[in-house]
């Protein structure tokens, strides 16, 4: 099974300071997960909305 990777251009602080990382975000104490964290969810966002790269249907 293939991993998904985080595309470069998306901040993903998820994996940094926050519940993968070290936990250092200053955030964590007002929403308990990243989950719940508008950043987040906007690094979400930008996953699923990327453009199809060209050798998808191959």
């Amino acid at each position: 099974m293939d991993t998904i990777t985080v595309s470069s251009d998306i901040y993903h602080c998820w994996n940094i300071i926050g519940i993968m990382g070290d936990r250092s975000c200053p955030e964590l104490s007002n929403f308990i997960h990243c989950r719940n964290c508008p950043i987040y969810s906007a690094g979400g966002h930008q996953l699923l909305e990327r453009c199809v790269p060209n050798n998808y249907r191959q």
